[in-house]
């Protein structure tokens, strides 16, 4: 009797499970701004960048705080800092590759994967490489 083995490389690589990017395509509650819009919107014709097969992307979304606070502004959206400071919108843009699974702004800050909810960990969003985390706002 003869054992055949899975040959390693491309034919190997070909068999993970595809999840379409679209996933992608949300609103967010973001763990370090409670409160404050997050919504990703996706582009379905991909594009080629360095020979990969991307997606791009678009973040939007609104926070508080004083101007020229920086990257690290940490503060909730409730109705005291939104009167104290007001409402800041804001957009950029950012890719998903292929495999619908990593996420990047090309800021790095916003470079992340997806995370799909698990018995130990029963959320489903986007897991940012700084802790943060973004988890699918749940539909009414």
């Amino acid at each position: 009797r003869k054992l055949i083995a899975k040959p390693p490389g491309p034919i190997a690589e070909a068999t993970k499970l595809f999840v379409p990017p679209t996933r992608f395509i949300n609103e967010y509650d973001d763990m370090l701004h409670p409160g404050c819009d997050r919504r990703i919107e996706l582009d379905p014709t991909p594009s080629k960048i360095n020979g990969d097969k991307v997606f791009s992307v678009t973040f939007s979304g609104e926070d508080v705080g004083p101007d020229g606070i920086g990257s690290l502004v940490k503060l909730a959206c409730t109705d005291e800092t939104i009167e104290k400071y007001k409402l800041r919108s804001w957009t950029f843009d950012g890719r998903v590759d292929a495999t619908g699974s990593d996420i990047d702004a090309g800021d790095g800050i916003h470079v992340g994967r997806w995370h799909q909810s698990t018995k130990d960990q029963p959320w489903a969003g986007i897991k940012w490489n700084d802790g943060n985390r973004w988890t699918v706002k749940e539909t009414e």
